[in-house]
């Protein structure tokens, strides 16, 4: 059996040795060895997990059949990677009652036809697993055995007695092993000498396997897209005709085109498999991203940068770095601030920088390129994401396929753009019935025709999710004869929902009480799923339980990074359903997890990534102050989620703001960082708290902070507008024209940095009542912007906030006409890219709102002020200052209608 580990950076260690001789060994291994190459592998971005079913399970449960079956399943799951351990010990040889007992409970001898003669000959299950994993592997594994010397003391009761079938039958096992020639073979004196073998074997087969050392933040993408990518192409039915209508619209004049249907329905398989058969095209290249597939989620901004390196990768000269990458890490400022743009921005950048922009005045590209996004559905809800506002116009050579659910908003949007679409709808019965023959087959099962003809012909079971799963519930069934009594059993839930506390029901009954709730719920709680050693050590699992546990979940979980979480919607609402509709039972498993990610072992990212999401949710204040007081964690999640970083200050702010001050920033130890990181840092502090929390006397001293390490015509702007919002228009002046100086040296030709520094000292000339002054240093502002702008159309954030700027400049010196149009020119721009949903659409709500109040049509006003009060209280709470001057227009426009 062929697994993708390797390629998916995982090792899987199988460890087979016999019981109680080895127990030593097991304890030194898990305790000491295992812990020193996870680390190692960590540092590679690769995750390592051994597999010794035998430990904590007793000889007696060993015998059982069902250990016999996981242990020979797990062996396929884990290769190529084996450890073998042998002592003076043959191993469980089980008797005919026990062959019964295996054949009665198990399919082992169906599966395996070649064990019933060994056993027959008296071979134990340990060599069994050796022959298994290695000697009859068609392919070469990674395979190490590990002898116990003689030399080492055994107490008589571990050893076979001499001239025994058992001593013959090891010392033919272990004469075979040590002849052959593919694998080594090492005999240990010590414990402690079997411990250095192990850990230089493999950390020498990491060095070999893994010699590139640790990916990059694309490589990791794309290794986790491609997993999802050939999850989904596995026993695939297509729907006739779908995938030449995908081909049609490649060939056709139409740009963009959305895959619509309901949750389940098969349309990650659709994209994946057209995906995979158009893979060999040679006048072709297709960027995929299967939305929530990878350590991105549903972030738009991790999603944008990850098509931009791609588009790079796909059209840079073959001496040329990838110049997104190139930028994030110079911070350059040409020719536009890079770290500043907006996500938009800096793929229209790329385009313009790339071959691919030539392709626009091409009526045959050299190469066709298509984006598959798949999935918007589950887009986090960031700034308005599903709106798709963050993507620009790709040129017309550039074709881009969607993916969505009927219910969801963003189909609205396609709607509003006129997108064509394609409706996956549910396989037809006889197609269905082909599934259900070919998925068995997949697994050596089969179903009457009868049996077939009432599956398919279940409403549930025209989603083809639901159908996969009852399918995936009656192959683990073991016993033939009762198998219409479990199809009655699934198909008489009325729902999905119904049908998936069923499967949860099921695993209960297999497992102890409270095995299945425990892991699950800890999952469920999770910020994005627990590595196999972290569900372990929380719930305390025995490896064997939690292995069979693993694969009876196997459809309904994916391994992401080295995390295990649900891999459907599904399975997470009834996990969340059956086991954590108590809140003091989530709170319970919440605790867990945030101690254990306080202890020493784990990695300072991962730590990072999910201390503070618990923290949050149990609304533990102090330790959530104390965690995010540090700048390596400021830093991290900066970078990360700007917004995540947010959520958890105005948490605090909320819940004791004197208390809980950010002004400790401003104290804490920064010894080691070079006056450009202090630079990065302390601006970073201020873009945070002007951006999230509006606290702009904080973000002042954050800001001069900043400008004591660097001094640049960005770090001027930000503190000019900070300056503007507290009122001091003088001292925003003063620093919006010295950016403009900077500018001018530095580059010479303006930019749109130097657009901003005129918008902002419009801002200031319109408060102090200069209104012609307004209006030219605006006008100069959307000059550049346009002149910057020039091949990218004028649906563009800065250009709205020119005519915004506008609108309220006009507003206020009588020109209501004018007032009205640009408020609404800015309007129908924010509404476009940024959606109903942002800050800067209230603005324009308050704008419009203004104009009509100006002209005393109070009523009328009152239709835009709301719009823009639910859009600052949902963003940014009510005591926010744009909040308040929202609430404070609505209060009078409110005493004028009395």
């Amino acid at each position: 059996m062929k697994t993708n580990l390797i390629e998916n950076r995982q090792i899987r260690i199988f460890i087979s040795s016999t019981f109680r001789d080895m127990m030593a060994e097991r304890d030194y291994l898990v305790n000491r060895v295992f812990p020193v190459l996870r680390r190692y592998c960590e540092e590679r971005d690769v995750s390592l997990f051994e597999l010794d079913l035998r430990w904590g399970i007793s000889e007696e449960e060993s015998k059982q059949g069902k250990v016999v079956d996981i242990c020979l399943k797990e062996i396929q799951r884990t290769t190529p990677f084996f450890i073998g351990l042998l002592g003076e010990r043959y191993g469980w040889v089980p008797s005919e009652e026990e062959r019964a007992v295996i054949g009665k409970n198990t399919g082992v001898f169906e599966d395996y036809p070649w064990i019933t003669a060994e056993l027959e000959e008296g071979t134990s299950i340990t060599e069994i697993e050796i022959q298994e994993g290695v000697l009859r592997a068609k392919e070469r594994v990674d395979a190490y055995f590990y002898f116990r010397s003689p030399k080492m003391e055994v107490v008589e009761e571990f050893k076979e007695p001499k001239g025994s079938h058992a001593a013959k039958m090891l010392g033919d096992l272990k004469k075979v092993l040590r002849e052959q020639q593919a694998y080594p073979v090492k005999e240990y004196d010590s414990i402690e000498n079997l411990g250095a073998l192990i850990e230089q074997d493999f950390k020498a087969l990491v060095d070999t396997l893994f010699p590139q050392g640790a990916l990059s933040p694309l490589e990791k993408e794309r290794l986790e897209q491609r997993t999802f990518l050939k999850s989904r192409t596995a026993v695939y039915v297509p729907h006739p005709g779908y995938a030449e209508k995908l081909d049609a619209f490649i060939q056709g004049d139409e740009q963009s085109l959305v895959i619509t249907g309901d949750s389940g329905m098969g349309k990650s398989a659709l994209l994946a498999n057209w995906i995979q058969n158009r893979a060999a095209d040679d006048n072709e290249k297709i960027i995929y991203y299967f939305i929530g597939a990878s350590r991105s989620g549903g972030d738009y901004r991790k999603i944008t940068e990850t098509i931009g390196k791609e588009i790079c990768d796909a059209y840079r000269k073959p001496d040329e770095v990838n110049y997104w990458q190139s930028m994030d890490e110079k911070h350059s400022i040409e020719p536009i601030v890079w770290g500043m743009q907006s996500e938009k921005q800096k793929l229209e950048h790329v385009i313009a920088h790339t071959e691919l922009s030539s392709y626009k005045r091409k009526t045959e590209p050299a190469n066709r390129l298509v984006i598959v996004l798949d999935g918007v559905e589950k887009l986090f809800d960031i700034d308005n994401a599903k709106l798709l506002n963050w993507l620009p116009d790709f040129p017309k050579t550039v074709k881009v396929l969607y993916s969505t659910v009927l219910c969801d908003s963003s189909m609205e949007v396609f709607a509003r753009r006129g997108y064509e679409a394609l409706a996956v709808e549910p396989l037809s019965l006889e197609k269905r019935k082909e599934l259900i023959v070919e998925y068995l087959k997949a697994y050596a099962k089969s179903l009457l025709p009868a049996q077939i003809e009432r599956i398919a012909g279940d409403r549930k079971c025209e989603n083809t999710l639901a159908l996969r799963t009852l399918l995936d519930e009656l192959r683990v069934f073991g016993v033939h004869e009762q198998i219409d009594a479990q199809i009655d059993r699934y198909l008489a839930a009325p729902d999905l929902d119904c049908l998936f506390a069923l499967i949860l029901e099921r695993l209960e009954s297999i497992f102890s009480r409270d095995l299945v709730p425990g892991i699950l719920s800890l999952i469920g709680v999770s910020r994005a799923g627990l590595s196999e050693p972290e569900i372990l050590e929380l719930s305390r699992a025995v490896p064997l339980y939690w292995s069979q546990l693993f694969n009876a979940i196997a459809t309904h979980a994916v391994t992401r990074n080295g995390l295990v979480s649900f891999s459907h919607t599904f399975i997470r609402d009834a996990v969340n359903k059956r086991y954590l509709q108590n809140h003091d039972t989530e709170r319970v498993y919440r605790r867990l997890i945030a101690a254990y990610m306080e202890g020493p072992a784990v990695s300072s990212g991962r730590k990072y990534d999910e201390y503070p999401h618990q923290v949050y949710a149990l609304k533990d204040w102090d330790k959530l102050y104390h965690f995010l007081l540090n700048f390596e964690v400021f830093e991290y999640l900066y970078k990360k989620d700007l917004y995540e970083l947010g959520k958890y200050w105005r948490a605090l702010q909320e819940a004791d703001s004197e208390k809980y001050s950010l002004e400790r920033y401003a104290v804490l130890d920064a010894a080691g960082r070079s006056t450009e990181e202090l630079a990065d840092l302390y601006g970073n502090i201020e873009y945070a708290l002007t951006k999230t929390l509006g606290d702009y006397a904080l973000s002042l001293k954050f800001a001069l902070l900043a400008l004591t390490f660097r001094d640049t015509a960005l770090a001027r702007n930000h503190i000019g507008a900070v300056y503007y919002s507290l009122g001091d228009y003088q001292s925003a002046m003063e620093q919006y024209q010295k950016a403009l100086a900077i500018e001018a040296e530095a580059m010479g030709t303006p930019d749109l940095t130097a657009a901003a520094s005129y918008n902002g000292m419009s801002a200031v000339y319109y408060s102090l009542g200069d209104y012609q002054a307004a209006l030219e240093t605006n006008q100069r502002a959307l000059e550049i912007q346009k002149e910057v702008l020039r091949y990218l159309g004028e649906n563009h954030p800065d250009m709205a906030a020119s005519y915004y700027n506008f609108g309220t400049i006009y507003n206020s010196s009588g020109d209501y006409l004018a007032a009205l149009d640009n408020h609404r020119k800015a309007l129908a721009i924010r509404q476009e890219i940024l959606g109903e949903n942002h800050p800067d659409t209230a603005l324009s709500y308050v704008g419009v709102g203004d104009v009509f109040r100006t002209l005393g049509a109070y009523q009328a006003a009152m239709d835009w002020y709301p719009k823009a009060l639910a859009i600052q209280e949902q963003l940014f709470g009510k005591d926010h200052p744009g909040t308040k001057k929202v609430r404070d227009s609505i209060a009078a426009v409110l005493k004028k209608l009395e």
